[in-house]
């Protein structure tokens, strides 16, 4: 069985039940280290290809290199600097900030693939990274951490292709299985596809998508309480988000017709959204004010749809948008395939290996930082 390792279905393309029994987690030292570093203020980290962060990194070249780190672009300042020099022996992928800090990865394998650990590094202290815990068969493949820090939301995809939604919580470092999913015989995916888990941001609710189901896809997401319970009916949709609120769900229709709806988790109550059925990666305004999206093409562009008014605006080239604030985002600059190029597996661009800051109002800047917004966390604080 193959199950496509693709994140937010660009992470090969860039690149690419309740009650359940306790398990302990692994407490451990692990590499990498890092250099203490001042105090961090708002700031996005990501992690990107050390040996080849300019714009000759193909996305098959950084496949290729396999060389992982983490990096830090403090938002304020406006400067960047790598945060682990090790990428020669780990590879560093799905880091979130975890505290003012401490930042979280997943050590993956040579494939880019998530492996099996979650580890925390202290920025402050320098020292070592610490492993959270370790699933016993198949890996991490998405996570995500209460608004608190106090625990982690997690799908869990053994060998066989089924997967699981667990929490790790970390005063007891204690596993349990939230809701199970049956095992996929495995198909090919799209730019429409997207694995993800996101807790609300009052921590009381879980909103997992999967599209790499088996078809029929009459279900790939899901809106659960903690104990795995349906909130709302699970649907067939993708790029779930949340709200501020944690009341509202924005998402596409996956059933056929693409259109984008506003969901209410309070009574299932969904609106029709002004968001063409062309647009990809969609990522909520802190404040919810805006949703930021690309289309796709060879020369994809990023729109900014507000919310109260209902309409959407052109701002400029890039794709996958990260709210850095609530008028500010970064994007990944690309550029279009050449006709000696393979592009026919994936969308007919390439990223160019450095990502640019937008707002709102459409000002584009020069390329900020090396490395793309993929998987990219942000804190504001």
């Amino acid at each position: 069985m193959k199950r496509f390792t693709f994140a937010i279905a660009l992470v090969a393309l860039l690149l690419a039940a309740c009650g359940g029994k306790d398990e302990p987690g692994t407490q451990a030292s692990q590499t990498p280290t890092t250099s203490p570093t001042p105090a961090v203020g708002p700031a996005l980290v990501y992690s990107t290809t050390s040996n080849c962060p300019s714009s000759s990194c193909a996305a098959s070249e950084w496949a290729a290199d396999r060389k992982n780190d983490l990096w830090i672009y403090e938002i304020e300042s406006g400067t960047h600097y790598r945060l682990t020099t090790d990428g020669d022996t780990v590879v560093e992928v799905l880091p979130q900030f975890t505290g003012r800090n401490t930042v979280s990865f997943v050590q993956g394998d040579e494939e880019q693939k998530p492996g099996s650990a979650l580890f925390e590094l202290d920025l402050k202290a320098g020292s070592s990274a610490t492993e959270l815990f370790k699933v016993e068969g198949g890996t991490i493949f998405r996570y995500d951490w209460s608004s608190d820090g106090s625990s982690v939301a997690f799908l869990n995809f053994d060998d066989e292709g089924a997967s699981a939604l667990r929490i790790w919580t970390r005063s007891d470092g204690k596993i349990r299985t939230v809701k199970s999913f049956p095992a996929l015989l495995g198909r090919g995916v799209g730019l429409e596809d997207e694995v993800s888990v996101a807790w609300s941001p009052d921590g009381k609710s879980i909103l997992v998508v999967d599209t790499f189901r088996d078809p029929p896809l009459t279900v790939t997401m899901w809106v659960l309480d903690l104990a795995g319970k349906d909130i709302v009916p699970a649907r067939a949709g993708t790029f779930g988000r949340w709200g501020s609120d944690s009341k509202t769900i924005y998402y596409k229709d996956y059933s056929g017709s693409g259109d984008w709806f506003r969901l209410s988790a309070s009574d299932n109550k969904r609106a029709k959204l002004a968001i063409p059925d062309e647009r990809l990666n969609p990522a909520v305004s802190p404040r919810g004010d805006f949703i930021a999206l690309n289309d796709g093409g060879s020369k994809p562009s990023v729109y900014i749809f507000d919310v109260e008014k209902g309409i959407e605006r052109k701002l400029a080239a890039g794709v996958v948008p990260v709210w850095l604030s609530d008028m500010e985002m970064a994007i990944t600059d690309v550029r279009p395939c050449t006709a000696e190029e393979e592009c026919f597996e994936g969308p007919p661009w390439k990223p160019l290996g450095t990502a640019s800051t937008l707002r709102a109002g459409g000002t584009k800047t020069d390329a900020r930082f090396p490395g793309w917004t993929l998987n990219a966390d942000v804190k504001t604080f």
